[in-house]
């Protein structure tokens, strides 16, 4: 029977006016291929964003992104 192990990795990115774009975010890409260099298999994203309601002048804001990974446990 095949046992699988589980990590998660939570990334914090600044969101609106001057931010990457995410498939241009060295950073982000460096997290994942560096991930994938290790066999653990990117399963899920999960994306939640964050602007302050309270000033509708606010141009910007935070998006914090977990990363669900898996690899077999040998």
């Amino acid at each position: 029977m095949r046992q699988w192990q589980y990590k998660v990795v939570k990334q914090r990115v600044l969101v609106g006016l001057g931010g990457p774009e995410p498939e241009e975010d060295p950073e982000r890409t460096a997290l994942l291929d560096r991930h994938g260099r290790e066999g653990w298999e990117l399963v899920s994203v999960l994306i939640q964003n964050y602007r302050r309601e309270y000033d509708p002048t606010a141009l910007y804001g935070y998006s914090f992104l977990s990363y669900f990974f898996k690899r077999e446990v040998r």
